[in-house]
């Protein structure tokens, strides 16, 4: 399942859910796996045309420190909304 290998690939658990087009992904060490994360999407989209809405694509920050999400917005460039 290419879910599986792109978990392997940027080192998040293997928890995923996939309802219709839509992909549920349960990430740690989000300042590795996201960056890493968006990589393989990029990747996925140039071979199956698959195309990621930004605009409705969230991560929900749980136990990360305020601080922290601030640096990763700064590092994602205005990409997905946390």
């Amino acid at each position: 399942m290419p879910s599986q290998n792109i978990c392997q690939r940027i080192s998040c658990p293997q928890t995923t859910g996939r309802f219709a087009e839509d992909i549920i992904l349960s990430l740690s060490n989000p300042h590795i796996s996201i960056p890493n994360l968006l990589k393989e999407l990029e990747q996925l989209y140039q071979i199956s045309w698959y195309k990621i809405s930004a605009s409705k694509t969230q991560a929900l920050p749980i136990n990360i420190p305020t601080s922290e999400i601030q640096l990763m917005k700064e590092n994602l460039n205005g990409g997905s909304t946390l």
